[in-house]
């Protein structure tokens, strides 16, 4: 979901993606997106001219992720 969310807000295109099966309390529905190790992937592409760059961090503290998209130029 964080990850989704981060390539939206980065004007990534998404292909594809699996809302939960049911609602889940961190994200409204449409917003998330479920993984499940071979059977459901979230695929989106890179539509910038540029590479990106990805970093994803995990505050044990909150718990919050935070997922970061730069554009490398």
């Amino acid at each position: 979901t964080a990850l989704m969310q981060g390539a939206r807000a980065a004007g990534l295109q998404i292909i594809k993606k699996y809302d939960h099966s049911l609602p889940v309390t961190y994200a409204k529905r449409g917003d998330e997106a479920a993984i499940s190790w071979g059977t459901k992937n979230m695929i989106f592409k890179n539509n910038t001219l540029n590479p990106i760059q990805i970093s994803m961090t995990y505050n044990t503290n909150s718990p919050t992720v935070y997922v970061k998209i730069l554009s490398m130029q």
